[in-house]
């Protein structure tokens, strides 16, 4: 078990199945990324951010927090679409030696995580080990800079239904040039895109239903087709 970092933290809880995948997907040196802590004996795997390094307080990270792990959600599900539960758990904060401050709060919040890829990693000449940030990663990353990028992987997190279904659809027209650019990627678009439009509106007799009805699940995998190719 590594060295636990200073600053804050906060518990991820889940099967072992699924935070044996987070520990290979959110490796460091990239963020975000996590670490495994003793808590009195109990081992307990923390996400950490270089996010929350100005928060001087458990508000002011839970603002950030709430954000994160909507983020992650979608990243996450770009990485596999049938992605399960994980919860946040306990919030932490660590001194420079590495001591828990006394900081106790539970968080509400639960992101998706499925069986995903092993991390990347890049062989020098000498045959050592060079880590890649992951997809997930690089995603979280740009989504700090680019709104877009950051609504899209939060809506993609809440597509079950149709209302969030035409947002992600919407942001991700933005993302790769209009209707025309996502219809071109994704044959699908036009059919999925009027079925949710139809669906969304409390007068649903008003707006055409396509003639070829998808359903919610199978809009939600052209979204995360085409998303995987925009960022």
């Amino acid at each position: 078990m590594s060295g636990i970092s200073s600053g804050w933290a906060l518990e991820i809880r889940g099967a072992s199945i699924d935070l044996n995948d987070i520990k290979q997907e959110l490796g460091r040196p990239f963020d975000p990324w996590v670490e495994e802590y003793d808590d009195s004996g109990k081992i307990v795997l923390l996400l950490r951010t270089r996010q929350w390094i100005h928060c001087t307080n458990t508000n002011e990270m839970m603002a950030i927090s709430n954000r994160l792990i909507e983020e992650l959600n979608g990243a996450l599900c770009l990485i596999a679409s049938d992605a399960g539960k994980v919860t946040a758990g306990a919030a932490f904060k660590f001194d420079d030696d590495g001591n828990k401050l006394p900081v106790s709060i539970e968080l509400e919040a639960s992101f998706g995580f499925g069986r995903v890829r092993t991390r990347a990693v890049l062989s020098l000449e000498d045959g050592s080990a060079v880590p890649v940030a992951s997809a997930t990663q690089r995603r979280i990353e740009a989504a700090r800079s680019q709104i877009l990028v950051s609504g899209l992987l939060i809506f993609t997190a809440r597509a079950d239904n149709w209302f969030d279904i035409y947002k992600a659809m919407e942001t991700l027209e933005d993302l790769v040039g209009g209707d025309k650019a996502a219809r071109s990627k994704a044959p699908q678009w036009k059919n999925v895109k009027q079925t949710a439009n139809h669906h969304r509106h409390a007068s649903e007799f008003i707006h055409q239903k396509p003639r070829a009805v998808v359903t919610i699940d199978q809009a939600r995998e052209v979204i995360i087709a085409l998303a995987q190719l925009a960022v």
